[in-house]
């Protein structure tokens, strides 16, 4: 009989950071890696990049 091993960890959350003054594009690119559950994305304006 196969048990769940309850030892395993979830993985870290890598940080990525997003510049893009489109608010559609960064919504549409912060849920899906949201979704991956392995990535925090923080969102900041293009200007603070440049």
């Amino acid at each position: 009989m196969n048990a769940i091993d309850t030892r395993v960890l979830p993985t870290k959350r890598k940080q990525v950071a997003l510049f893009s003054s489109d608010p559609n594009f960064t919504r549409d690119v912060t849920t899906r890696l949201d979704a991956l559950a392995i990535y925090d994305v923080k969102v900041s304006e293009a200007v603070e990049f440049l």
